[in-house]
């Protein structure tokens, strides 16, 4: 169950609008169907309408930096944009503030240095 809007946007994220936009609507006529109360269906419309506003990161193309960039400045090889692309769009879903293009750049820079860090990006620890 989704019910933050991290969740949230690793599932768009992973799934793609299409679905999300299908099992939406899906849930919707379950909901009419059984009578079941709606203001789970409005938290998550809302959700995904304060995103939008926001314009908070949720795929590769809503981040402030470009894959030709970060090869460009020399701070990644080539084989690696991809993933660090990936881990910074993870860290933007965590953490939308940090959508700017110099934070991203040091992230970018930290990620090429520490494999194991990027790997980690998308994992929450608890204390």
């Amino acid at each position: 169950m989704i019910n933050n809007k991290i969740k949230l946007k690793r599932f768009i994220y992973d799934n793609g609008w299409d679905c999300y936009h299908f099992l939406n609507e899906y849930v919707k006529a379950l909901n009419d169907v059984m009578d079941l109360p709606s203001y789970k269906m409005l938290s998550k419309d809302y959700m995904v309408k304060e995103i939008l506003q926001r314009r908070e990161v949720i795929f590769q193309d809503d981040l402030n930096i470009e894959k030709n960039e970060l090869v460009d400045s020399g701070v990644v090889d080539e084989k690696k944009v991809d993933r660090i692309i990936d881990a910074l769009t993870l860290h933007c879903q965590i953490a939308p503030s940090d959508n700017k293009y110099d934070i991203l750049m040091n992230k970018a820079r930290y990620y090429n240095k520490h494999p194991v860090a990027m790997m980690f990006s998308g994992i929450r620890w608890i204390k």
